[in-house]
């Protein structure tokens, strides 16, 4: 059994999207010490008028276990979303004094894989990158990479040892240290038995190319 005692304070992942996040979410839902609630949508959309006491996020369920809401839509003002400072103001509210990590990537790189995203998950026709980030959707990526105002926002609002910022280069160049650093707020130590591995990984650009083709192929 685990002898790490976490600090107070429950724990969550806002995103970014595409920064590595569903090997994070996978690592963390294979731990037992983790009790990993995603996508519960209380904080980042009308479920928050809805549930009238705002129950304690993430469940609880099983004592002892830390409890971690990881939902990397929190951080996006796309909708039907409530927006990145509407959700942490609510977040606030009922957790003072959570921890927040932030999972980012160099920003080109972020908009580039979010434009691969959304011509695979949607029938938008933007012809190229230039398009998609003139388009809304394309915007709401550019705000979300936006990483200095949204640091000095999450350190006003839960004070610079509750922040976390973790860049996915690191994981792809150091997968031990990355989850080294992902744990030491808990005051845990990573898994003896994980392994690199990266999840959901994006489809090749052959694939891509195809989409984007069809998509602007077919009547809108």
């Amino acid at each position: 059994m685990p002898t790490e005692i976490a600090p107070t304070g429950r724990f969550f992942h806002i995103g970014c999207p595409k920064t590595g996040t569903t090997t994070v979410q996978q690592v963390w839902r294979d731990d037992p010490r983790i009790e990993l609630n995603k996508f519960s949508r209380t904080f980042n959309t009308d479920l928050w008028y809805r549930i009238p006491h705002h129950p304690d996020e993430g469940g609880g369920s099983s004592p002892g276990r830390i409890v971690v809401q990881s939902d990397e839509n929190i951080v996006s003002g796309l909708p039907p979303f409530s927006g990145f400072f509407t959700s942490i103001r609510r977040i606030r509210k009922v957790h003072p004094d959570a921890h927040v990590y932030l999972t980012i990537r160099e920003q080109r790189s972020f908009l580039v894989s979010g434009y691969r995203h959304q011509v695979i998950h949607t029938a938008h026709a933007w012809p190229d990158l230039a398009s998609f980030l003139d388009s809304e959707r394309g915007r709401g990526y550019v705000a979300m990479a936006e990483y200095g105002s949204i640091v000095e926002e999450l350190v006003h609002t839960f004070g610079s040892d509750r922040v976390h910022v973790l860049p996915m280069e690191l994981l792809r160049a150091d997968f031990d240290a990355y989850f080294a650093r992902l744990y030491a707020p808990m005051g845990l130590k990573p898994p003896t038995d994980l392994r690199p591995f990266a999840a959901n990984r994006g489809p090749d650009d052959t694939y891509v190319r195809l989409k984007a083709a069809l998509n602007r192929a077919l009547p809108h």
